[in-house]
Protein backbone atom coordinates (compact mmCIF):
# COMPACT_ATOMS: atom_id res chain seq x y z
CA UNK A 1 0.00 0.00 0.00
CA UNK A 2 1.48 3.66 -0.69
CA UNK A 3 1.34 5.96 1.86
CA UNK A 4 0.32 9.44 0.47
CA UNK A 5 2.58 12.14 0.67
CA UNK A 6 1.43 15.48 2.76
CA UNK A 7 2.47 18.82 2.56
CA UNK A 8 2.03 18.65 6.95
CA UNK A 9 5.08 18.12 8.78
CA UNK A 10 5.74 15.11 10.19
CA UNK A 11 3.59 14.61 13.76
CA UNK A 12 0.68 17.44 12.91
CA UNK A 13 -2.73 16.50 13.19
CA UNK A 14 -4.29 14.75 10.29
CA UNK A 15 -7.07 17.12 8.77
CA UNK A 16 -10.26 15.33 7.14
CA UNK A 17 -10.52 14.25 3.76
CA UNK A 18 -12.26 17.03 2.03
CA UNK A 19 -15.92 16.43 1.80
CA UNK A 20 -16.25 14.13 4.63
CA UNK A 21 -17.39 16.38 7.27
CA UNK A 22 -17.31 14.94 10.84
CA UNK A 23 -20.76 13.21 11.82
CA UNK A 24 -23.32 16.36 14.07
CA UNK A 25 -23.72 15.74 17.45
CA UNK A 26 -25.18 13.06 19.19
CA UNK A 27 -27.54 15.34 20.90
CA UNK A 28 -30.18 15.98 17.86
CA UNK A 29 -33.58 15.93 18.76
CA UNK A 30 -35.15 12.83 19.83
CA UNK A 31 -38.40 13.13 18.14
CA UNK A 32 -36.05 13.67 15.11
CA UNK A 33 -34.15 10.39 15.27
CA UNK A 34 -37.45 8.76 15.81
CA UNK A 35 -39.06 9.84 12.86
CA UNK A 36 -35.86 9.30 10.91
CA UNK A 37 -35.60 5.29 12.33
CA UNK A 38 -39.73 5.07 11.73
CA UNK A 39 -38.87 6.14 7.69
CA UNK A 40 -36.61 3.37 7.46
CA UNK A 41 -38.71 0.81 8.95
CA UNK A 42 -41.58 -0.48 11.17
CA UNK A 43 -41.02 -0.53 14.79
CA UNK A 44 -42.87 -1.87 17.89
CA UNK A 45 -42.91 0.99 20.39
CA UNK A 46 -40.84 -1.33 22.94
CA UNK A 47 -38.35 -1.93 19.87
CA UNK A 48 -38.09 1.73 19.36
CA UNK A 49 -38.13 2.89 23.09
CA UNK A 50 -35.07 0.10 23.46
CA UNK A 51 -33.58 1.85 20.05
CA UNK A 52 -33.59 5.54 21.67
CA UNK A 53 -32.40 4.96 24.86
CA UNK A 54 -29.56 3.33 23.71
CA UNK A 55 -29.33 6.97 21.23
CA UNK A 56 -30.30 9.17 24.64
CA UNK A 57 -29.38 7.52 27.70
CA UNK A 58 -29.44 10.79 29.56
CA UNK A 59 -33.10 11.75 28.37
CA UNK A 60 -35.57 11.78 31.07
CA UNK A 61 -38.05 8.65 30.81
CA UNK A 62 -41.44 11.24 30.68
CA UNK A 63 -39.89 12.88 27.87
CA UNK A 64 -39.08 9.80 25.83
CA UNK A 65 -42.61 7.92 26.53
CA UNK A 66 -44.20 12.12 25.35
CA UNK A 67 -42.21 11.38 22.02
CA UNK A 68 -43.25 7.36 22.15
CA UNK A 69 -47.01 8.86 22.38
CA UNK A 70 -46.90 11.86 19.95
CA UNK A 71 -45.51 9.27 16.89
CA UNK A 72 -48.34 7.14 18.10
CA UNK A 73 -50.89 9.99 17.67
CA UNK A 74 -49.74 10.91 14.73
CA UNK A 75 -49.94 7.20 13.37
CA UNK A 76 -46.26 7.25 12.71
CA UNK A 77 -45.82 4.20 15.45
CA UNK A 78 -48.29 1.37 15.87
CA UNK A 79 -47.24 -1.93 17.44
CA UNK A 80 -50.89 -3.10 15.79
CA UNK A 81 -49.04 -2.53 12.00
CA UNK A 82 -45.89 -3.60 12.84
CA UNK A 83 -47.00 -6.91 14.11
CA UNK A 84 -49.59 -7.16 10.62
CA UNK A 85 -46.05 -6.19 8.68
CA UNK A 86 -44.28 -8.73 10.49
CA UNK A 87 -46.92 -11.85 9.82
CA UNK A 88 -46.95 -11.31 6.18
CA UNK A 89 -42.90 -10.77 5.93
CA UNK A 90 -42.05 -14.07 7.88
CA UNK A 91 -45.65 -15.87 8.31
CA UNK A 92 -44.26 -17.84 5.31
CA UNK A 93 -41.34 -19.13 6.67
CA UNK A 94 -42.27 -19.71 10.12
CA UNK A 95 -44.92 -21.50 12.38
CA UNK A 96 -47.71 -19.55 14.76
CA UNK A 97 -45.42 -20.33 17.83
CA UNK A 98 -41.92 -18.65 16.71
CA UNK A 99 -43.78 -15.76 15.26
CA UNK A 100 -45.84 -15.23 18.31
CA UNK A 101 -42.14 -15.59 20.08
CA UNK A 102 -40.53 -13.46 18.07
CA UNK A 103 -43.46 -10.51 17.97
CA UNK A 104 -43.58 -10.77 22.27
CA UNK A 105 -39.61 -10.30 22.37
CA UNK A 106 -39.78 -7.17 20.18
CA UNK A 107 -42.47 -5.89 22.98
CA UNK A 108 -45.53 -5.90 20.99
CA UNK A 109 -48.48 -6.35 23.65
CA UNK A 110 -50.47 -9.99 23.24
CA UNK A 111 -53.71 -8.57 22.04
CA UNK A 112 -51.86 -7.38 19.02
CA UNK A 113 -49.90 -10.51 18.29
CA UNK A 114 -53.20 -12.52 18.54
CA UNK A 115 -54.84 -10.10 16.17
CA UNK A 116 -51.83 -10.61 13.87
CA UNK A 117 -51.69 -14.52 14.08
CA UNK A 118 -55.31 -14.29 13.11
CA UNK A 119 -54.43 -13.26 9.65
CA UNK A 120 -52.20 -16.20 8.85
CA UNK A 121 -53.31 -17.14 5.42
CA UNK A 122 -53.69 -21.15 5.04
CA UNK A 123 -53.41 -23.88 7.84
CA UNK A 124 -50.29 -24.41 9.81
CA UNK A 125 -50.09 -27.75 8.68
CA UNK A 126 -50.15 -25.98 4.68
CA UNK A 127 -47.60 -23.74 5.57
CA UNK A 128 -45.56 -26.36 7.36
CA UNK A 129 -45.32 -28.35 4.49
CA UNK A 130 -44.48 -25.70 2.27
CA UNK A 131 -41.35 -24.58 3.92
CA UNK A 132 -40.29 -28.08 4.05
CA UNK A 133 -40.84 -29.00 0.70
CA UNK A 134 -39.12 -25.78 -0.72
CA UNK A 135 -36.20 -26.75 1.74
CA UNK A 136 -35.94 -30.71 1.16
CA UNK A 137 -38.69 -31.73 -0.99
CA UNK A 138 -38.01 -35.74 -0.42
CA UNK A 139 -38.69 -37.95 2.67
CA UNK A 140 -35.79 -38.76 4.65
CA UNK A 141 -33.92 -41.99 3.96
CA UNK A 142 -32.58 -42.64 7.38
CA UNK A 143 -32.76 -41.94 10.71
CA UNK A 144 -30.07 -38.87 10.75
CA UNK A 145 -31.89 -36.82 7.88
CA UNK A 146 -35.17 -37.79 9.28
CA UNK A 147 -33.94 -36.05 12.65
CA UNK A 148 -32.20 -33.09 10.11
CA UNK A 149 -35.97 -32.39 9.13
CA UNK A 150 -37.60 -32.59 12.45
CA UNK A 151 -34.73 -30.12 13.68
CA UNK A 152 -35.49 -27.40 10.84
CA UNK A 153 -39.34 -27.74 11.40
CA UNK A 154 -39.19 -27.34 14.70
CA UNK A 155 -36.32 -23.87 14.96
CA UNK A 156 -39.12 -22.84 12.61
CA UNK A 157 -41.88 -22.79 15.00
CA UNK A 158 -43.76 -25.69 14.01
CA UNK A 159 -45.56 -28.36 16.48
CA UNK A 160 -44.27 -32.26 16.31
CA UNK A 161 -48.51 -32.49 15.43
CA UNK A 162 -47.78 -30.25 12.50
CA UNK A 163 -43.95 -32.07 11.52
CA UNK A 164 -45.57 -35.67 11.77
CA UNK A 165 -48.55 -34.49 9.81
CA UNK A 166 -46.19 -33.18 7.20
CA UNK A 167 -44.16 -36.49 6.44
CA UNK A 168 -47.63 -38.26 6.20
CA UNK A 169 -48.83 -36.01 3.43
CA UNK A 170 -45.23 -36.51 1.94
CA UNK A 171 -45.74 -40.13 2.12
CA UNK A 172 -49.44 -40.52 1.02
CA UNK A 173 -48.03 -38.30 -2.21
CA UNK A 174 -50.64 -36.12 -1.77
CA UNK A 175 -49.56 -32.32 -3.07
Amino acid sequence: MLKEESDAPEGAPRQARPGREKAPSRRGSLLAEAVAALARREYARAELRRKLRRRFPDTAEQELEAVLDRLESLGYLSDERFAEKFVRQKGGRLGAARLRMELKQRGVPSEAVEAALSQLGGSEEERAYQVWAKKFGSLPGDERERGRQIRFLLSRGFGYSIIRDVFDRARSGLD
